[in-house]
């Protein structure tokens, strides 16, 4: 066969038979090929009939969009509507599926791609990401620190806000954060509370800092200091909280509270305002072309809400 048939053939061109395409496909799994998922981007883009967009795209990345947290996805869903109301499609790109960030950055540059919102990671992104050479781009959520811009929701306030709301209405509060201490995150809420804890009258606001996978003597411990409300991180520990521990009437508050809201309490981070404020800020640097090869250093906040 020409190889362009062959190629036809693994992308499951309609104008192939399909018992062509079956043979195809069973030879190059045979022989181990995999396709270079660089190259096929960049060569979808070429072989699309439509084009009319070029200049008018901006791709979402993260590290892997199939395996992501739920926040990532609110953080996506505020890209998404925030460039369709400036006039930009978004395509999302999952860093896994390329052997090196480099190997993303010429896919994104081949395809005429205006600029790029690195989504929140678990993992330390590659500097090569943040290359000046590539399309401008901005950072959306907030794990680890990374160079150049970015659009975070306050987690300071958010844990200040809530701490200064419980004063009012609770005796005995604890903080009960079991911090990832490689997440900058987790750090700044780590260090909220405390600061909360020492201002506080003595004895109101206690904070407990357990390992990730909390152990029963962590759960020990916070049922002895008989807290009126608990404040955890996320929902997950909070399920956790309410199902192997025996707090009376205290209410747990979680600061990475996820929509829909109904009957949860704690703060809600207002992560698509967070896309949205990102996509703002990259049509900013797109505005000013000239600059774009330098960043702004900017790092926005955006205020959370309370949910009592």
């Amino acid at each position: 066969m020409d190889v362009s048939t062959v190629c036809l053939c693994l992308n499951g061109h309609p104008r192939i038979s399909e018992e062509t395409r079956d043979r195809v496909r069973a030879i190059a799994e045979r022989l181990g090929y995999r396709p270079d998922p660089a190259l096929s981007a960049i060569a979808a883009s070429r072989w699309s009939k439509n084009r009319s967009d070029t200049g008018r795209v901006l791709a979402f990345v993260a590290d892997d969009l199939q395996a992501a947290e739920p926040e990532l996805k609110l953080y996506l869903r505020g890209v998404c509507s925030r460039a369709e109301a400036l006039g930009y499609r978004v395509e999302p790109f999952s860093l896994r599926d390329y052997p090196s960030a480099e190997a993303l950055n010429r896919v994104i540059r081949a395809r005429g791609i205006r600029g790029m919102i690195l989504g929140q990671s678990r993992h330390e992104l590659p500097l090569e990401l943040f290359d000046q050479n590539s399309v401008p781009e901005v950072h959306c959520g907030y794990l680890r620190d990374v160079p150049g811009d970015m659009v975070r929701p306050d987690l300071r306030m958010a844990m200040s806000k809530l701490l200064e709301n419980l004063l009012q209405n609770y005796e005995r509060i604890v903080c009960f954060l079991p911090v990832e201490k490689e997440l900058r995150s987790d750090q700044v809420l780590l260090g909220a509370a405390l600061a909360h804890a020492r201002m506080a009258p003595r004895g109101r606001i206690r904070v407990l800092t357990p390992p990730p996978i909390f152990s029963s003597g962590s759960l020990d411990k916070l049922q002895k200091w008989m807290p009126d409300a608990v404040v955890t991180i996320n929902e997950l520990q909070s399920a956790k909280l309410q199902t192997e521990t025996a707090l009376g009437d205290a209410v747990i508050h979680t600061l990475h509270t996820l929509p829909p809201f109904t009957g949860k309490q704690g703060a809600d981070l207002r992560l698509e305002d967070v896309g949205r404020a990102s996509v703002s800020l990259l049509e900013l640097k797109l505005r000013h072309q000239p600059l774009a090869d330098e960043s702004y250093g900017q790092n926005l906040l955006v205020e959370p809400s309370l949910l009592l």
